[in-house]
C-alpha cells in the first residue's frame, strides 16, 4: 500500500513575523497619509476662516461709509490719529424715522476695532454720541459698545480730494468741513497671524465722478 505524503499549509514564526512586520510599516504610512490630509485640511479652513473674517471687516467698514449722514454741524466723517468717525445712517422701516448712529475704528492692542453708538433720532443727541466716540478712542477699549473685529498692529488712512490721495490731517480748514471724495484704509495683520501683511480697501463717494 502506498503511503501518501501530507502536506503542511501551515506558516512558519519567521513568515508570520515577516507578514507583521509589512502590515505594522503600511499601517503607519496609512497613518501619516491620513494625518497628513487632517492637517492639510485644518489648515485650509484655518486659511478660509481669515480670510473671511478680513473680507467682513473690511466690508462692514465700506457699509458705515456708504451711509454717512452730514447734519449742520457735522460733516460726517473725521480722521484724528486715533480713530476713523462716522456718523451714518441706520436702516428704517417705511414710515420710521432715519435713526443715526455713530462708529469708530481704531487700531490698538493688537486688534482692529470697531465700536458704535446707540441709535440717535433728535440732531441734539449726535454731539453726544460722538463725543463718546472720540472718549472711546483715546481710553481704554474695554466698552460693551466696542467689537474686537480682527488682529492688526498697524494702519494707515487717506483722503481722496483735489485728485490726489493725502493724510487726512493735513487738510485745509476748508476741506476738513466737507466729504472727501474717497477713503483708503491699510490695515496690517501681525506676522504671528495667518494671511500676515497690508490689505487695502478704497472707499469711493457715490458723489464723485472720475475726472473731476
Amino acid at each position: 500500500m502506498t503511503q501518501q505524503r501530507r502536506t503542511n499549509w501551515g506558516f512558519t514564526l519567521i513568515e508570520v513575523l515577516v507578514a507583521l512586520s509589512i502590515m505594522a510599516a503600511m499601517a503607519v504610512m496609512g497613518w501619516r497619509g491620513l494625518d497628513g490630509l487632517m492637517r492639510n485640511q485644518d489648515t485650509a479652513e484655518a486659511h478660509q476662516q481669515a480670510t473671511r473674517t478680513i473680507q467682513l471687516t473690511l466690508e462692514q467698514l465700506q457699509t458705515d461709509l456708504d451711509h454717512i449722514v452730514q447734519t449742520g454741524e457735522n460733516n460726517g466723517l473725521v480722521f484724528d490719529g486715533a480713530s476713523l468717525i462716522v456718523l451714518r445712517q441706520g436702516h428704517t422701516e417705511s414710515g420710521a424715522a432715519a435713526a443715526l448712529y455713530v462708529a469708530a475704528w481704531s487700531v490698538r492692542d493688537g486688534q482692529f476695532w470697531r465700536w458704535q453708538s446707540q441709535p440717535v433720532v433728535r440732531s441734539a443727541d449726535i454731539a453726544q454720541v460722538w463725543a463718546d466716540a472720540l472718549l472711546w478712542s483715546r481710553t481704554e477699549p474695554e466698552d460693551p459698545r466696542a467689537l474686537a473685529l480682527m488682529p492688526a498692529d498697524d494702519w494707515l488712512v487717506y483722503f481722496y480730494r483735489d485728485r490726489a490721495w493725502t493724510n487726512p490731517q493735513s487738510q485745509t480748514a476748508g476741506n476738513q468741513a466737507k466729504l472727501p471724495d474717497g477713503v483708503r484704509l491699510r490695515v496690517r495683520r501681525p506676522a504671528t497671524e495667518l494671511l500676515p501683511g497690508w490689505f487695502t480697501t478704497d472707499w469711493a463717494s457715490p458723489l464723485w465722478t472720475p475726472g473731476s
